[in-house]
This record gives C-alpha cells, sequence and structure tokens, in this order.
C-alpha cells in the first residue's frame, strides 16, 4: 500500500458545488414524491417513545421486555429526539432525509478518494441513487434505512482511505459496528471488510500495515461482543424477536420467496443498467486499475452475500423493495468505480454518461405497479415521482398542494382506527393486531401483536401451520378484550396463520364481528384520473355476556380434531357479507372513509 494509490483533488470547490446541488435535488425530490410514513417506522416510535419515558425497552408499558424492533441505533436515536420532546414521527422523517443527504454526500467524498480525472463521475454515481423512487421512498419513511445505508458508504470511504495511508487510524470500525447495530444483517458489512482488509494486509509486507489491520480487528470484535453480550442481558437472545417472528418459515418456503422477491426488485427498480457495466468490465480483459479493481470485486461480494441474505430470509412485505435498496446504493459505486479511472478514459466515459442519462429517464418515467404479498395481491401506482411531476407539468397539482400533503401526511385507515378506538369511550383493554405499526402508536393502550414482535412465545409457533392449534390457544388464552384484522380479496391479509384462529370455534364462541371500517385508498394516474383499491379492518368484540376465559380442555380437543381452513374456506367471507347486509347505512357498524395518496 502507500499514499499513491488514491488522491483526492486539490480544489475542494468542484467537491462543494456537487454537494450542494445534490442536496438540493434529493430535496426537491423527496418533498414532490413523498407518500406515506411507512407502517412499521411506528413499532420503532412506539419504542423510543416507551424508552424515553421511563418504561424500558417494552411495547406495552408495564409489559414484557422483548427486542421487537431489528432497528436498535435508529430506536436509541429517535429515542433521544422524543426525550427532548421533539414528535417522534417528524424526527423519525427529518433523521431519514438528514441521513439520506448524508448518504449521497459521501457517495461523491468516495469516489474523490478514488481520483477520477472527472470526478463528476461521483456526482452521476450519486444522481442516479437520489432519482430513484425506492431511494426517495424509503429514504423518508421513519425507519433506519438512510441511516443503514449512510453507514455502509461511510465505512466503504474509511476503508479506502486507511488502504491509502497505513498511519492512518483505522476510524472504519465505527460505522461498520454500528451497522450491524441498525440492522441484523448489517454483520455482513463488517466480516467482508475484515477478510478484505485481511487480504489487503497479508500483500503488504510493512508491520505497520498487520498492526493497523489487527487493531481494526480488535476493536470491532469489542463493539460487537459488547453489543451481542447486551442483546443477551438485556432480552435473552442473541437475535432479535423479530427473527423468529419474521424469519422462521423455513429455509425452503423463504428461499422460493426470497427468489420472487429478488427478480420482482429487478423488473421494478431498473437495476441492471447499473450492474452491467461492473459484470462486463470484470469479465472482460480490459486493463483495470488492481487496486480499483479489488475495491469492486469487495463491493460485489458484499452485494452477494446480501442477496443470499434475501434468500434466507424471504425477501420483505412491504411495497417498493425495501430489502433490495441496498443494491441501488452499492452498484453504482463498484461500476462507477471501474468506469472513467485514468486508463479507461474516452468512449468508454461517453457510454457511462449515455447510461446515466437513461437510467435518469427511467426513474422518472418507468413505474411498473408494485405489489404487497398477498392473496390476491395488492397494488398500487410504483412512481409517485412520476404522477407528481406529470401532474404538475398539466396542471392537476400545485406546489402548494404538493408541499402541503409532505407537511401533513394523509391519515390512512390504520391511523384512523387506531384513533377511533382511543376516543371510544365503550373500549379499553387489550387490543389484538395483525398490523403492530400505526394501530397501536395512535390507541396507545395495550397491544398484541399476532405475528409475535412483542411476544415471544407467539413469535415462535407463529408459522408453526402443522401445529396450528397450539397458536390458537397461545393467542386465544392471552384473553384480548378485541381483535383488529386486516382483510381484503374475501380473506384476512395474513390468511395463512390468523384465519385458524378466527375461523375456530373456540373464537367464535368468544367474539363476534362488531364493525367494518372500509377505505377506498386512491391514487392519482398519470393523466389525472384516480385509481383506488379498498381495504378493510374488522374489529371483533366479545359477544355480549361472554367472560373471556383461556381455552378448556374440551376447546383445546376440539382445535387439535379439526382444520377450520379446509372445513370452511368461504366463512369469514360470507360472515362478513351477512354483516355488511345486515348493517347497511348504519355508519356506527360500516365506516366508509377515503384515502387520498400522492
Amino acid at each position: 500500500m502507500g499514499t499513491a494509490k488514491y488522491k483526492t483533488r486539490d480544489d475542494p470547490r468542484s467537491v462543494i458545488l456537487m454537494v450542494i446541488a445534490i442536496v438540493l435535488v434529493y430535496f426537491v425530490l423527496s418533498i414532490v414524491s413523498f407518500t406515506v410514513t411507512s407502517e412499521d417506522a411506528y413499532i420503532s416510535f412506539r419504542y423510543a417513545e416507551n424508552i424515553a419515558h421511563g418504561y424500558g425497552f417494552v411495547f406495552n408499558q408495564g409489559g414484557e421486555v422483548v427486542e421487537g424492533f431489528s432497528n436498535p441505533v435508529w430506536v436509541f436515536l429517535l429515542t433521544a429526539t422524543s426525550f427532548f420532546g421533539i414528535n417522534t414521527e417528524f424526527a423519525g422523517r427529518c433523521l431519514g432525509l438528514l441521513f439520506g443527504a448524508l448518504t449521497l454526500i459521501e457517495l461523491i467524498l468516495l469516489f474523490n478518494v478514488l481520483n477520477r480525472k472527472n470526478n463528476t463521475i461521483g456526482f452521476l454515481a450519486a444522481l442516479c441513487v437520489a432519482t430513484t423512487p425506492a431511494v426517495l421512498f424509503w429514504f423518508q419513511a421513519g425507519l433506519e434505512n438512510a441511516l443503514y445505508l449512510y453507514l455502509i458508504v461511510l465505512s466503504l470511504r474509511l476503508v479506502l482511505d486507511e488502504d491509502r495511508d497505513d498511519e492512518q487510524f483505522p476510524y472504519s470500525w465505527i460505522p461498520l459496528a454500528l451497522v450491524t447495530m441498525t440492522r441484523p444483517e448489517g454483520i455482513i458489512f463488517p466480516v467482508m471488510a475484515g477478510l478484505w482488509k485481511y487480504d489487503r494486509s497479508a500483500n503488504n509486507s510493512t508491520e505497520k500495515a498487520r498492526t493497523t489491520y489487527f487493531t481494526w480487528l480488535f476493536i470491532v470484535a469489542i463493539c460487537l461482543l459488547f453489543f451481542f453480550t447486551w442483546r443477551q442481558i438485556v432480552f435473552g437472545e442473541w437475535v432479535p424477536n423479530t427473527y423468529f417472528a419474521k424469519v422462521n418459515n423455513g429455509f425452503r418456503y423463504n428461499f422460493i420467496a426470497g427468489l420472487g422477491y429478488l427478480l420482482n426488485s429487478l423488473k421494478n427498480t431498473l437495476w441492471i443498467p447499473l450492474a452491467l457495466p461492473f459484470v462486463s468490465i470484470l469479465l472482460s480483459n480490459f486493463k483495470i486499475d488492481p487496486d480499483r479493481k479489488a475495491f469492486a470485486i469487495l463491493i460485489g461480494a458484499m452485494s452477494l452475500v446480501y442477496a443470499i441474505f434475501i434468500l434466507y430470509a424471504g425477501g420483505d412485505i412491504h411495497p417498493y423493495d425495501r430489502f433490495f435498496v441496498p443494491f441501488l446504493v452499492l452498484s453504482p459505486i463498484a461500476s462507477f468505480g471501474l468506469i472513467g479511472n485514468e486508463k479507461n478514459i474516452g468512449w468508454l466515459n461517453t457510454i457511462l454518461v449515455i447510461l446515466v442519462v437513461g437510467y435518469l429517464g427511467g426513474n422518472i418515467l418507468y413505474s411498473s405497479p408494485q405489489k404487497w404479498q398477498t392473496e390476491p395481491p395488492v397494488t398500487r401506482p410504483s412512481n409517485p415521482l412520476l404522477v407528481n411531476i406529470s401532474g404538475l407539468v398539466s396542471g392537476f397539482e400545485t406546489p402548494s398542494g404538493i408541499l402541503h400533503r409532505f407537511l401533513n401526511p394523509t391519515e390512512d385507515i390504520l391511523e384512523y382506527v387506531g384513533r377511533d378506538l382511543k376516543n371510544d369511550q365503550n373500549f379499553a383493554g387489550l387490543l389484538a393486531v395483525d398490523q403492530c405499526g400505526k394501530i397501536p402508536y395512535y390507541y396507545k393502550g395495550p397491544v398484541l401483536d399476532l405475528l409475535g414482535l412483542n411476544d415471544t412465545e407467539i413469535a415462535r409457533i407463529v408459522h408453526s401451520v402443522e401445529t396450528w392449534d397450539n397458536y390458537a390457544v397461545s393467542v386465544l388464552n392471552k384473553t384480548p378484550d378485541a381483535f383488529v384484522f386486516v382483510y381484503t380479496g374475501n380473506h384476512l391479509i395474513s390468511q395463512y396463520y390468523l384465519e385458524n384462529t378466527v375461523m375456530s370455534v373456540p373464537f367464535q364462541d368468544r367474539y363476534e364481528l362488531s364493525r367494518i371500517y372500509h377505505a377506498d385508498n386512491v391514487f392519482k394516474l398519470f393523466d389525472g384520473s384516480e385509481y383506488s383499491f379498498p381495504l378493510e379492518l374488522l374489529l371483533y368484540k366479545p359477544k355480549q355476556g361472554v367472560d373471556l376465559q383461556p381455552v378448556s380442555d374440551h376447546e383445546l380437543a376440539w382445535l387439535i380434531d379439526n382444520e377450520p381452513i379446509v372445513d370452511n374456506p368461504n366463512g369469514i367471507a360470507d360472515e362478513v357479507e351477512a354483516f355488511r347486509n345486515r348493517n347497511r347505512g348504519n355508519s356506527e357498524r360500516v365506516v366508509e372513509i377515503r384515502v387520498e395518496y400522492n
């Protein structure tokens, strides 16, 4: 190694101008494309507020200490803002926008370290990221995505700096340790960086290089040991409870779901143009600077291992390809890092410019309907950036309208139901839900998540369809005072495990359908017309005069001997339709709301 490998430019003015330009572009596009804060973000918000108010790491005040979140660093940041009285929802969006801007700045600084003859390549890479609809959505959705990507890009820049200068202290341990504490799969990045650093130090004959490497390795190991020990002491597990609730489906199921997720993400995000230069150059005999080629291979290896994680975890249920967003940042780093260096100029740079212009145009003009993984799938327009830009051009949108929606996010059906139950004078008690974000956050009272995010027992059996009776017994023995289920297409959105409980005789003996919340979710299309899909929430309350009790031996025997989904596959649809007909025109029983996005 040595100081000649990577050189920063002597004149920082061009870099400063690029930073200002990319931040302005990013903030404008974020405002134009904003739709809604993510449902799962409210899990983090609720935890952060409980910690800040002294209740500890609990979802319910006075409840079980359980790691029902998978983003500790993000929760700690939100806890700090809540402690100082800042609205948590507002803080989540602002922090996301901030770390999104810092990610783009780090991209430019990283390419500055790579010493492009024309370092506008770093700006072009950042521009590709800043205009991607999936990035724009998740960087301001209230979750940790922007922080996660910022830590990854920052760590890559510091790793490059350390490879450039043997005398520099290895500060990359800070973001690499933090990225592991931000997301469980974040451990991929310090492990891969450690292997790369080991290879680089092994090929370096200086004692200083080896000493620096082992110093870095020791600090990272100590940090991770401390973090996992803390998790074990506080929560009693080496992994968050979300692992059992979300990933414990079995390898075969997860692999098939994860493969489908990756293939759909390739289609939805126009990712391939960012990867083609990287793949084609590495497979060709084109002369590449060895140091930059090694760094590009590091990025490719990180991406490959991250793809394996997606196959293991089974992807993600959220729209806009949340788990795929890291590829949209790593790909331009690898590809653009190979193109445009001292040895590869001229016609290759021209190809790069054509590629970038085409990609930017695709980001703004391309729209493939996104789907939630439900049966039947729920779709919605995938590119609000295109919709709102079209609206501004044609006149059916105004800048003030877009700004107002950005500053005052739309109240969706989940928020509406949470507020409605909080204000319901006839209800107070344990609420069981299959969507554990906005409803609990606005309800404020005790909540049981039916996926098991805040209950360690349920988290371990929720996916055991073969022994569904254990799940039904566990839920009913909690004696919830009400249930709220998301209903679409004549089935619950979580049909594969919840209808085993809802359709069971013990459940029907205790609870009855009390209210239907019907929402028409409306999106504008490119020509100003409207696209909508219905979504309903079903509220079940105890029957009149029923004293809620744990499951009896007789009921347990029924659960063991019967399979409700097989016995009566349309039972819930018939019940909902009968209730709707019986209460037609009764706004207390069938609540109709309209939710407008874009």
